[in-house]
């Protein structure tokens, strides 16, 4: 480690820094061994008071001096120990933090802000417009109704005042983490094989709930692998109504082959699940009280205890191997 310090013959001659801090602790050792003589050129030689008092004034004067170069030789190390850190990690002379050259200067700025905002209305639009004709489709609006509905709901969407919108990676949506707090991220997910624990199907979204995915991940598996299998897992993230609507016609068209076994959560109030279920499912029993029924039974029990230890070494494995969040750009 090298800084520059003035000479007489070339005032850009380099010196170790670290020498020079030793060199330094070493002269204010020395001096200070001088003042414990307590006044005396030698151990045995008495001085004039006075002439001790000054010489010892100037020592400690010089002491002060050299604890101040010392104390600045400390920093300077440390802070070319920090730019040869961020050199190593950013580039010469670049700190992480620069803009990037789209946003370098006003006018690229300006645009750049304008596509910003023009994606943040097509999104509006976009889920405007979904929702729309997804109630016009429940009422029993015929295409044409749907459809008309779905325009001017788009026509008329509105940006929602906190919308955001990442420059550098334009997909990534803000998400809460296990840790509590938010970072822009994307949300994995797999299934796991449950003889091998290998990875079979994945999708990757910026969608921040789970929810959402059974119907893509299962759809993922049977064509990655061509057969859908005996039994699926999943936790009360993935519990709703469509989804269950979605296992049950799997179920029923495999003939009873395939079976899923979804976590449906806390019983809510009014919902009939008994602890020991027993006699028949009643007729008018919901999708949720049935799949709440059978992971009561002794087999639904037996079956999803496994879960947890299928799935989640899994993810176990890729975090201590590649560090708490599996980090992709490009």
């Amino acid at each position: 480690m090298l800084e520059h310090t003035q000479t007489p013959a070339d005032t850009t001659a380099p010196v170790d820094v670290e020498w020079k801090i030793r060199h330094l602790t070493s002269s204010i050792r020395r001096r200070e061994r001088t003042l414990d003589w307590d006044g005396y050129a030698t151990p045995h030689t008495p001085e004039n008071p006075a002439v001790v008092a000054a010489r010892t004034a100037a020592q400690l004067a010089g002491i002060a001096e050299l604890r101040t170069r010392l104390a600045v030789s400390a920093l300077l190390a440390d802070a070319d120990a920090i730019d040869d850190a961020e050199d190593a990690r950013f580039g010469k002379d670049k700190r992480g933090d620069e803009l990037p050259p789209e946003l370098a200067r006003r006018q690229s700025r300006l645009v750049k802000l304008a596509q910003a905002r023009a994606a943040l209305e097509a999104d509006a639009a976009a889920r405007a417009r979904k929702d729309a004709e997804k109630k016009a489709r429940d009422k029993g609006d015929n295409d044409e109704g749907i459809t008309a509905k779905g325009d001017d709901a788009a026509q008329n969407a509105i940006v929602a005042p906190k919308a955001q919108r990442n420059f550098t990676d334009p997909d990534a949506r803000i998400m809460k983490t296990a840790d509590g707090s938010f970072h822009y991220a994307y949300n994995a997910q797999a299934i796991v094989d449950a003889d091998h624990q290998v990875i079979v199907a994945t999708t990757l979204t910026n969608i921040g709930v789970d929810v959402e995915q059974v119907v893509p991940l299962v759809e993922n598996l049977h064509t990655t692998t061509g057969v859908l299998p005996r039994q699926i897992l999943a936790d009360a993230g993935y519990c709703s109504a469509a989804n269950l609507t979605y296992a049950k016609t799997c179920e029923t068209v495999s003939g009873g082959r395939t079976e899923f076994f979804i976590a449906t959560g806390q019983v809510k109030h009014g919902e009939r699940v008994p602890e020991v279920p027993r006699g028949r499912i009643p007729a008018n029993a919901t999708l949720r009280e049935r799949m709440a029924r059978k992971l009561k039974t002794k087999k639904g029990r037996a079956v999803y205890a496994r879960r947890k230890a299928i799935v989640e070494p899994v993810f176990g494995q890729i975090h201590t191997r590649q560090g708490k969040f599996v980090l992709l750009h490009g």
